[in-house]
């Protein structure tokens, strides 16, 4: 069962419209709507999961499936906001649905 937790730091962001680009250390990139972005520097807590959590616990919580998959990295579509890490340990299939809980 795959399962990634971590804090990170935002590192960069990237506006788009009604989408933001949130660059989490060096290997994280989260798209989320635009109303919930923070600020660079700011600690993040990311927790992407096979298994459902308690989406109150977090400060936006969502549901995606792996579209793209290699060796070290993967891609996630969330409701059409793209999730993507790269320097993975271990990597979920294509088709998985994951769990992704952010926290401010």
């Amino acid at each position: 069962m795959y399962s990634y937790e971590t804090d990170l730091d935002v590192t960069k962001l990237e506006t788009e419209g009604q989408v933001t680009r949130l660059f989490l250390g060096s290997d994280v990139v989260i798209e989320i709507p635009s109303r919930f972005s923070s600020g660079i520097g700011k600690k993040v807590h990311v927790k992407i999961s096979e298994e459902k959590d308690d989406p109150s616990k977090w400060s936006i919580y969502m549901w995606g499936i792996v579209y793209a998959s290699s060796d070290n990295s993967y891609k996630a579509s969330a409701g059409g906001f793209i999730i993507s890490i790269n320097n993975a340990s271990n990597v979920p299939q294509v088709g998985t649905k994951l769990y992704i809980g952010i926290k401010y």
